[in-house]
């Protein structure tokens, strides 16, 4: 009897043995799952701080650019609010920029003729249409901007003339046909009214009749509201050839005895120019725009006249995209600024993860 007992006290033993192993088991597995959150988390913040890092470090950029006679009134691909010597790249200046627990680098995605590049250093806004700016007498730019997405002419004019609607102060429809005011909000769905303001992110288009998500989406990297009052103007050195093509052919037509033909064939050469002598963009050769030297017929030559009036060198809205790395890790954070220039005021920002 006495051995039964001993038996069953030890089988209990071995059992409670077995059950605290597998709760320790499970406890050492929690607490590590917990300490990698925990580390992944201190990570994503440094790498947070890193990226902040980089934008403070643009800010200092646009700054110094700014007080240099040379380069404050003129950007290009390869050359925008920044300042460089001959011996320093863009490369030099922005990329595996380190610091003690990570580095940054300022970069962005860009596509040319369907090619696309990562190019290190910052682009203006002025490279893009800014919605903000559009009038009755210029709406087409905007237009035939949308139609070179690929985007239905009758759709096109219906989101051009409603854009006009959607910032204007008045109750009154910019167009018989295309235009929306509070009529049309309210009867839609979510029922909601025209702002009647300038439009504070490019987002806030997606509120606007005709514009889907397909459309939004490829739509969003050609289109800026900044800035939010004053007049349409593109900066020629900069802008890709989407934009420059719905300006070109925005002034081709009757009243300019051109065709979209000729739009296209000046985009082309407007492009081949500011490539500069290796043909290849973001080199330190990429040359300012000046139509007055470049190769045109005669209706080439009438269309740049007609694009002139729209036409600046100089970068007021500057936009930077900072990748902060945690190094330990290899954590990642990514942040993108709009700066303007003349305060070196941070107008947005956006964490992107």
């Amino acid at each position: 009897m006495k051995n039964n007992k001993s038996g069953f006290i030890l089988l209990a033993v071995l059992w409670a043995l077995v059950i605290l192993t597998m709760l320790a088991l499970s406890l050492g597995r929690s607490t590590n799952i917990d300490l990698a959150l925990t580390k992944h988390a201190i990570g994503k913040s440094k790498a947070k701080y890193l990226a902040w890092a980089g934008i403070a470090f643009a800010v200092e950029q646009i700054r110094f650019d700014s007080q240099d006679d040379d380069t404050k009134n003129q950007d290009t691909l390869y050359q925008c609010a920044v300042t460089l010597d001959e011996d320093t790249t863009l490369e030099d200046r922005f990329k595996n920029h380190s610091l003690e627990s990570g580095y940054f680098d300022i970069v962005y995605p860009y596509e040319e003729n369907g090619i696309s590049y990562h190019a290190y250093g910052m682009q203006d806004e002025e490279r893009k249409i800014n919605i903000n700016t559009l009038t009755p007498q210029n709406v087409k730019v905007f237009v035939k901007l949308l139609e070179v997405i690929s985007v239905d002419e009758e759709i096109a004019q219906t989101i051009a003339y409603a854009v006009l609607d959607w910032k204007d102060e008045d109750i009154n429809l910019s167009h018989e046909l295309y235009g929306a005011e509070d009529d049309y909000y309210q009867s839609a769905e979510g029922s909601y009214k025209s702002k009647n303001a300038p439009f504070d992110s490019i987002e806030e288009l997606t509120l606007v009749r005709g514009v889907d998500a397909d459309i939004f989406k490829n739509l969003r990297n050609f289109i800026t509201v900044y800035p939010q009052t004053g007049n349409l103007k593109i900066n020629f050195n900069t802008a890709s050839s989407s934009v420059l093509l719905g300006l070109a052919k925005s002034v081709s037509g009757p009243l300019t005895n051109t065709e979209d033909s000729d739009a296209d064939s000046l985009v082309e050469k407007i492009i081949e120019y500011r490539r500069g002598e290796d043909g290849t963009p973001f080199t330190r050769d990429d040359r300012l725009v000046e139509l007055n030297k470049l190769p045109l017929n005669a209706k080439e030559r009438v269309l740049s006249l007609a694009m002139n009036q729209y036409k600046t060198n100089k970068s007021e809205f500057i936009r930077v995209r900072v990748k902060g790395v945690e190094r330990t890790r290899e954590t990642q954070s990514v942040l993108e600024a709009v700066i303007r220039r003349s305060d070196l005021t941070i107008v947005e920002w956006l964490r992107e993860n």
